[in-house]
């Protein structure tokens, strides 16, 4: 009677064995040393219970690996099941428009003292406390950083400081006369002319409300209310290097991190001016100068979904990405 269970579940052992060691080998080849450690873990388990279902006549090493190998198939199909694809992703639309001001980088930049840092927390005393200790640490590329790396640093600082140099250039002057295309055929040029720059994947979208920051949390329109009258976005995004971001939060992540917002700024900024100069309004939302939420519009032009992080997860990368919009 014991046969044919006893058979089931050495098949089953054997399989798992192979599928778990197998998906270890991979893991240590992607270098991802913890899901390899895992793999080759559980892969020993399997290992294990053939050896003791085959070589041990014993009825309670038999029982205890009967229980296991069969419990094990379920847990798996529940597991991977793509339980949400069958009732369908419901995803959650804001109902107001978010003050970038709260955004832990507006605070962060605040002046202890100034009439911007006063007026703020008089408004959101909720927020102080938490701030206050954030205004203690060294900050991003100090030196006094517990990770601070002179070169990869140095280089960090000088792709933030090209951004700065293209910001002027995210809106401007309109070309009056206004070049009639096909929707489709202009879609699909933006599209690969993306594509053959670098740009991992492309994205358009109608704005919505929600997609607009209320209230400038930058610096030099700190309180001033936005105000966007574009009806569509561009969103795109570009990789970031995965050996550098596995270096993280040591200085090539931070390296890799600057590179790829100064890279999409500069592709965001020279689409915006072509558009503009076909005789439409555009303007370029690249690091440290958005009006919109870039993960939103990303998600709504088909990108990505936004994930636990609160930021963008694209199918294939992952969230390792930098997202630039034209609106």
């Amino acid at each position: 009677m014991d046969i044919y269970p006893g058979i089931l579940s050495l098949l089953l052992c054997s399989i798992f064995f192979m599928a778990f060691f197998i998906a270890g080998v991979v893991s240590y080849i992607e270098k991802e040393a913890r899901a390899g450690n895992l793999f080759l873990g559980f892969s020993f388990l399997f290992f294990l219970l053939y050896f003791l279902l085959y070589f041990l006549d014993n009825q309670f090493f038999r029982t205890i690996s009967y229980a296991i190998s069969s419990t094990v198939p379920i847990i798996m199909l529940t597991i991977f099941t793509p339980i949400s694809k069958l009732k369908g992703i419901k995803r959650e639309k804001p109902t107001s428009r978010f003050d970038e001001r709260d955004t832990p980088l507006s605070r962060r930049r605040l002046k202890p003292g100034s009439k911007n840092f006063n007026d703020y927390y008089s408004n959101k005393p909720e927020n102080k406390k938490h701030d206050d200790l954030l205004h203690t640490k060294p900050g991003l590329l100090n030196e006094k950083s517990s990770r601070y790396h002179l070169s990869s640093f140095k280089a960090a600082d000088s792709n933030f400081q090209s951004i700065e140099l293209i910001k002027p250039y995210v809106d401007g002057k309109i070309n009056k006369i206004r070049i009639k295309f096909a929707p489709h055929k202009i879609s699909v040029f933006l599209r690969n002319w993306l594509k053959k720059q670098g740009v991992h994947d492309v994205g358009f979208c109608k704005l919505k409300n929600y997609h607009k920051y209320s209230v400038s949390g930058k610096l030099s329109d700190f309180g001033k209310e936005i105000e966007i009258d574009h009806k569509y976005a561009i969103a795109f995004v570009i990789e970031m290097d995965k050996e550098m971001i596995d270096c993280a939060p040591n200085g090539p992540a931070i390296m890799e991190s600057s590179q790829a917002y100064l890279n999409s700024g500069i592709m965001a900024v020279n689409l915006a001016n072509y558009i503009r100069s076909l005789g439409y309004p555009a303007r370029a939302h690249i690091d440290g100068n958005y009006e919109i939420i870039c993960p939103l519009v990303a998600r709504d032009a088909g990108l990505g979904e936004i994930g636990r992080m609160g930021i963008l997860i694209t199918p294939k990368l992952g969230p390792r990405v930098r997202i630039a919009v034209i609106t």
